[in-house]
């Protein structure tokens, strides 16, 4: 995020690195941090029992996007010292999705006692490994959009914009379809509602 990190990385990736220099030196100094970070915390008692999430609000808006949805096209990492084996998962979620997949497992092998009255919106991870939009619906925040930006199964709204989500995130078209365009504002509508109940409302605790 601008204004990007000056201080020297002493990493050779920063030359293999095809966008500006800049950009890259604070990509690679941000690795080494995360790296940095978990080599001074393997040492604390907690580190065994801890479920780690890395993740990002917004693409580098510095960088020539593919597309307009290419902005949340993010990386979530989870990660544990108890894991057993490393995969890659494609299917679309959303931060929403990763605190009730975090109860749904501590309910599961921790007998956690969760409420009926919940304040996320969000479902469960999909840990398809291929490509999957099915059944989503979220909305996406970003501070330069007048709107929130919506994705609904394979379609993506963007202002008064649609596009259609084909083969990943990084692969979609505009559509125009002024009845589906109308059909997705009133989802929008209708989610920016919820959202707004759950503000008006308070959290549980």
């Amino acid at each position: 995020h601008s204004p990007y990190d000056q201080n020297k990385t002493m990493s050779h990736l920063v030359d293999t690195c095809s966008f500006d220099k800049t950009i890259s030196k604070a990509i690679v100094k941000c690795d080494e941090n995360l790296e940095l970070y978990f080599e001074k915390i393997k040492g604390m008692p907690s580190y065994n029992n801890t479920i780690f999430i890395v993740t990002g609000d917004h693409n580098i808006g510095d960088l020539k996007l593919k597309n307009p949805l290419e902005t949340f096209h993010v990386p979530l990492i989870i990660y544990s010292p108890q894991l057993q084996k490393t995969d890659d998962f494609y299917s679309v979620v959303t931060h929403r999705d990763v605190t009730p997949s975090l109860y749904s497992l501590l309910e599961e092998n921790y007998n956690l006692s969760i409420s009926e009255s919940v304040t996320y919106v969000g479902g469960q991870l999909n840990v398809s490994e291929k490509f999957e939009t099915i059944n989503k619906t979220s909305l996406c925040l970003y501070h330069e959009s007048r709107f929130p930006n919506l994705i609904h199964d394979d379609f993506f709204l963007m202002g008064n914009e649609v596009y259609k989500i084909k083969d990943s995130l990084l692969d979609c078209s505009r559509v125009i379809n002024d009845s589906l365009r109308r059909e997705l504002i009133n989802k929008r509508i209708e989610y920016q509602k919820q959202d707004q109940v759950g503000l008006d409302r308070g959290l549980y605790p």
